[in-house]
């Protein structure tokens, strides 16, 4: 008689087995390096990462990527929570029914053992996490700037950007032409992130004015792991002051040689945003790219801000159907209001970096 499915963390030999089942779902060629890297690389005790074990194979998993979010000025543990997958032809889900919500459940409850204190995700599964409670919005939006458009394909791109959700207001138009007059030479542009220190200064002036975001905690061992130190994306880096402050940073990735992804642009000075966005695009377009793609939250002030800057140079903004935000507290002491998603500034960066 066979024995019950076991749901359990997994082991290191188990890896492998593991991967094989994400790359099958999402013909991927993802490595034991990746997942290490994904999973342990910037906190190594803190992941989690749960199977479903049955007849000796693993035939579901999901996870926890660990990482420090800055809520309201302070710094709390929070994670990533990863889709939970299956073998397709696994009938265990069947006779077992609620055994995917155990799993699910399971590695949530690993993850707050740990000191997790808020799971977020993005996903495309919103029917099954309904049921399970997540508060799941539809709030994350791409901007696509043309840089050097094929000549076929810019009436289609001329005749699309007249039905794009959201259009530059008149009142951002104005904004503009204030800015273009401002002198340039108030700014520098160096190459390469700023030190970690002056970058909580930038929130911590952002968050002046926004007293309640939610962002990234920029501390050195984030940056290090998810920027200066990627294992697979060499990124670009640029910091802009006025004098000795700083006034913004942009992370650029460039590997793809035709489309460029804005993984962040973070200001507290629109003139300051305007003018390392237009470094930033000039210098793709003399590279020859042909796009330059920024992903966010919609409904977020500070990210706002970056769309609307984006928009003077054309940009077209479109919801991302396969991005819902999917957000839980794991714990009492979970900061209030976490679930007001308009709080939550969100950008490439909160992805792992293999595409963006």
């Amino acid at each position: 008689m066979p024995e019950d499915p076991i749901i359990k963390d997994i082991d290191d030999l188990e890896i492998p087995e593991a991967l094989s089942l994400h790359n099958h779902y999402y013909n991927d060629h993802r490595t034991v390096a990746q997942w290490h890297w994904e999973y342990r690389g910037q906190y190594p005790d803190l992941g989690v990462f749960c199977v479903i074990k049955d007849d000796n194979h693993i035939e579901a998993t999901c996870g926890a990527i660990p990482g420090d979010l800055n809520i309201s000025g302070e710094t709390i543990l929070t994670c990533k929570m990863e889709n939970l997958l299956r073998h397709e032809q696994y009938p265990g889900l069947q006779r077992h029914r609620g055994l995917a919500e155990q799993l699910y459940r399971y590695t949530l409850s690993r993850a707050a053992t740990k000191g997790c204190k808020v799971a977020w995700a993005y996903t495309g599964a919103t029917r099954t996490l309904k049921r399970w409670g997540p508060k799941l919005v539809d709030v994350m939006y791409d901007s696509v700037v043309e840089l050097n458009t094929p000549p076929g394909l810019r009436t289609v791109s001329r005749l699309w950007s007249r039905f794009r959700p959201v259009k530059a207001s008149a009142k951002a138009v104005c904004s503009f032409v204030k800015r273009q007059t401002a002198p340039s030479r108030r700014f520098a542009i160096k190459p390469g992130l700023a030190p970690a220190s002056l970058i909580a200064d930038l929130f911590k002036r952002i968050r002046q004015t926004f007293p309640e975001l939610i962002h990234i905690e920029f501390n050195e061992t984030y940056v290090r792991w998810r920027i200066t130190e990627h294992p697979f994306i060499r990124y670009d880096t640029f910091s802009i002051y006025e004098g000795d402050t700083l006034r913004g940073f942009a992370v650029v990735n460039g590997q793809n040689k035709q489309f460029a992804y804005l993984a962040d642009l973070v200001f507290d000075d629109d003139s300051a945003g305007v003018t390392l966005l237009s470094s930033i695009v000039d210098d793709l377009r003399k590279r020859h790219y042909l796009s330059l793609s920024y992903f966010g939250n919609m409904t977020n002030p500070v990210n706002a801000r970056t769309f609307a800057v984006l928009r003077m140079f054309s940009a077209v903004e479109t919801p991302n159907p396969k991005m819902a935000f999917a957000l839980l507290a794991l714990s009492d002491a979970a900061p209030q209001d976490v679930y007001e998603v308009s709080r939550w500034h969100m950008s490439g960066l909160w992805t792992e970096g293999y595409v963006i």
